[in-house]
């Protein structure tokens, strides 16, 4: 039978050198001959084989320490189990990349809309898809409203942080930690109050599993606004001062409320480029036609 040297073996194998000597020292892959005198190292055609399954386990994820227990075992009951295991893991793996993907391609959408200079504080009639969210209580939701913007602004980033926090201890990814909102309740809306109560996150349709309750916000009509407009010429928040115009645009117009209010951050500015957040916000009023009386 027809010997071949180690670096032949590696050429047909398509395999480097020192991985042929590495699978000897791991009692893996042992040549068919050593020669006691120069100690040259000779493997035979049917070791090509062996090479080829050693490859292939490392390729998906196989340490050589697992494949030499199991070429000693030669087990095939213990390898259907451990293949198992690497497909689970395998899984998780591109579950975690498609996450990846997800806060890449977000942070790349949030990139376009602020380069494209979205028109801002126009109040438009939108039919909005229904959409899936995790809905949050606020941090001392029970207190008063406050006025001051600078106040609002400061007690929502301790908010975000009370977001991060339940979401990333709950087990779900970093990746759904955007789209940020506030709720406003249909009957605050109504009453004028306006008090900010819960928080929401877009999770779309990525998060099948979700390990915290998932809501929606309902497909529908909304008066929406873009607006960037942190503070109001007052000094209060200027999302609320905002929603204020848009009730007065509603009625006026002949709608009424019709559902919660929903205000989304469509983009902001990362800390590392500019000092603070900036946000660009859209605001969703949910309406219906007054009904003639």
């Amino acid at each position: 039978m027809e010997r071949y040297t180690v670096g032949e073996m590696a050429e047909l194998c398509c395999a480097s050198r020192r991985a042929l000597r590495h699978y000897h020292e791991m009692g893996i892959l042992i040549p068919d001959q050593i020669d006691e005198t120069t100690g040259y190292r000779y493997y035979s055609i049917d070791q090509s084989s062996t090479v080829d399954m050693i490859q292939h386990l490392q390729a998906i994820g196989f340490s050589l320490e697992e494949i030499r227990d199991l070429s000693e075992r030669r087990d095939i009951e213990k390898l259907s189990r451990m293949l198992a295991e690497k497909m689970t893991e395998v899984n998780e793996q591109i579950e975690e990349l498609s996450h990846k993907m997800l806060m890449t391609q977000d942070m790349l959408d949030r990139c376009e809309i602020c380069l494209s200079e979205p028109i801002e504080n126009q109040i438009m009639l939108e039919q909005l898809p229904e959409r899936r969210i995790i809905v949050f209580e606020n941090l001392n939701a029970d207190q008063p409203v406050v006025d001051d913007g600078e106040t609002c602004l400061r007690n929502w980033e301790y908010n975000l942080r009370h977001i991060k926090r339940l979401l990333l201890d709950s087990g779900i990814p970093l990746v759904f930690f955007r789209n940020t909102g506030c709720i406003i309740t249909e009957e605050n809306l109504r009453s004028g109050t306006l008090a900010i109560t819960h928080s929401f996150t877009l999770i779309g349709d990525a998060l099948q599993n979700s390990p915290m309750p998932v809501s929606v916000i309902p497909a529908g009509q909304y008066l929406t606004m873009l607006s960037t407009k942190s503070l109001a010429p007052d000094g209060s928040l200027g999302e609320i001062y905002e929603l204020k115009r848009m009730l007065e645009y509603a009625d006026r117009k002949g709608f009424e409320v019709c559902g919660d209010y929903f205000g989304e951050s469509l983009a902001d500015t990362p800390a590392f480029l500019f000092e603070g957040r900036n946000c660009l916000l859209k605001l969703n009023l949910p309406v219906k036609r007054k009904s003639a009386r």
